[in-house]
């Protein structure tokens, strides 16, 4: 106890020095759509703006070439660089969407870097988890200065752990999902197991027999699946403590499953039952994965963030394709969140 009290004084801490830098930080850039995007943490339209003005000052350059072109009777170059005009105005900001990115109504201050940090920071002791969320330089908007891309993609990850750890905490709905989907996959693993131990003979024919050959890619998605799963319980116990011992027989479950899969593997010799490495952590799944602002979604069983090309929706609910499919086909036909 001890130990967690003196935990929570140095996250204070933390806090308090983050929230003197997060006061004092006006930074202050020489243009004031730059000034007003920066310290108000929008990163994304801040992106698209410095792109704005950078192909607004190309332009004028092309534009004279052109009408240099043009008098010079270079026909052929001015057809090409009339083209290039015409492709870099539509890379331009049009007025409606500058009016929009600089719109100070749409600026949620309870969504702010600082805000969602604190908030994490209250649930959460894990000091790993800590140090991946703050910034290297200072504040996030002083970061963003020295490194757009890389503001942006804190941003990201700090709102993901928000929304996953601020999802699970109190949801037991969830976590029994997760316990449901485990327990399930271990079982279909395991007849798979029973059949292809009976027939070792089946594996010198896999390659011959596209319908084994399905089967077998079936397997493969079961097994990256649970990798994921493995993933997120793993992190919510490394996160949230009080869940550990909530979990701990769904993690067991991922473990003995994923053991399962490595058996089955060893009965057939098929690059099809080989596995895409999965990440081993939630901010390496970040990493590997991007996603726009404009798709910004969580699967609705596994809480990790998806976008238009691995999810689906189902009954106006966004779920990673791998789940909402083993949940239809081996837990309920009915979605998760109907019963």
């Amino acid at each position: 106890e001890k130990e967690e009290e003196k935990e929570k004084q140095n996250n204070t801490l933390e806090l308090t020095n983050l929230q003197v830098e997060y006061n004092n930080d006006q930074v202050q850039t020489g243009d004031s759509v730059l000034d007003f995007l920066l310290n108000n943490e929008k990163f994304g339209d801040l992106l698209k703006y410095k792109n704005h003005l950078k192909i607004s000052e190309e332009l004028i350059t092309v534009k004279k070439d052109y009408t240099q072109a043009k008098i010079d009777d270079r026909l052929e170059e001015a057809m090409e660089l009339r083209k290039k005009v015409k492709d870099m105005e539509s890379q331009l900001l049009d007025d409606e969407a500058l009016k929009q990115i600089t719109n100070s109504s749409l600026i949620d201050k309870n969504k702010s870097y600082y805000f969602l940090l604190q908030q994490v920071l209250e649930i959460t002791n894990n000091k790993e988890l800590v140090n991946e969320l703050k910034p290297k330089f200072g504040s996030i908007s002083n970061h963003a200065l020295q490194n757009l891309n890389e503001a942006i993609e804190y941003q990201k990850r700090l709102y993901f752990v928000h929304k996953f750890i601020s999802n699970v905490q109190n949801n037991t709905k969830i976590t029994s999902m997760w316990s449901s989907i485990a327990e399930n996959i271990f079982k279909e693993l395991l007849k798979i197991e029973e059949v292809i131990s009976a027939a070792p003979q089946l594996s010198s024919s896999v390659n011959k027999i596209s319908s084994i050959n399905n089967f077998f890619k079936g397997t493969n998605q079961i097994y990256r699946l649970v990798s994921l799963l493995t993933l997120v319980v793993e992190y919510t116990i490394s996160s949230i403590p009080k869940k550990s011992s909530e979990l701990s027989k769904t993690l067991e479950k991922c473990i003995q499953a994923k053991q399962l899969f490595s058996r089955i593997k060893s009965f057939v010799q098929t690059t099809d039952v080989s596995v895409d490495l999965e990440p081993t952590s939630f901010f390496e799944y970040l990493q590997k994965n991007s996603f726009d602002d404009s798709d910004i979604e969580v699967c609705s069983i596994l809480q990790i963030p998806v976008n238009k090309n691995n999810s689906v929706v189902w009954e106006n609910r966004t779920y990673h394709l791998l789940s909402a499919n083993f949940w239809v086909n081996r837990v309920s036909t009915t979605s998760p969140y109907s019963q």
